[in-house]
């Protein structure tokens, strides 16, 4: 285990005992069908959260009960959450290309477009983890295409700012660009708004 490993182990342990209700964490067999279900390798951190145990309660999403499920609502959110975007408050980012004048053709021209980004895998609520292969992992903050933020620079990050559970030693990684998600966001990945 490497020191990042120890220091979410330890911050993890924290979570738990400060939520109280936590079940078992996912074992090899599990983690492969939630690897199946995303289609993607899992994040570092985010993998061995899955398998630290498992938070319950409605903002918690259910990875072991159906990991296919979990992430066909979860991209049925973020479908939704982009068409409102689009149909309600005029949202288009150039990523997309020239907007059709069509609503209907311009949602599914800008979904053919977040179809091909990494995926973002539903972490607490509406924050998420970035499954693009490049460590660290951030955590996103998604309540609409046009209100996201970044909320982590990693898993340790994220739970020290959600939950206010901060490790006595650790320095979080520096905010890095996201392939993709930053241009369909149009984040802005200044540390310093962290």
């Amino acid at each position: 285990m490497s020191l990042s490993d120890d220091v979410l182990a330890h911050v993890v342990q924290r979570l738990w005992w400060r939520l109280g209700t936590v079940e078992p964490g996912l074992d090899d067999d599990e983690i492969e069908r939630v690897v199946a279900a995303v289609g993607a390798p899992l994040p570092r951190q985010f993998e061995l959260f899955l398998r630290s145990g498992l938070p319950v309660g409605e903002r918690w999403w259910n990875w072991p009960a159906d990991p296919a499920g979990v992430v066909a609502g979860s991209r049925q959110w973020l479908r939704r959450t982009l068409a409102f975007g689009v149909v309600h408050r005029d949202y288009w980012q150039p990523s997309f290309g020239d907007r059709p004048s069509c609503i209907d053709t311009a949602v599914e021209q800008a979904w053919s477009v977040i179809e091909t980004l990494p995926p973002l895998l539903p972490l607490y609520a509406h924050r998420c983890v970035v499954a693009d292969g490049i460590e660290p992992s951030p955590v996103l903050s998604v309540w609409q295409f046009d209100d996201t933020i970044p909320y982590g620079t990693d898993l340790i990050d994220w739970i020290g700012r959600e939950f206010d559970i901060r490790p006595d030693t650790y320095d979080a990684p520096a905010m890095r660009d996201i392939a993709g998600w930053s241009a369909a966001f149009d984040l802005n990945f200044d540390a310093d708004a962290l």
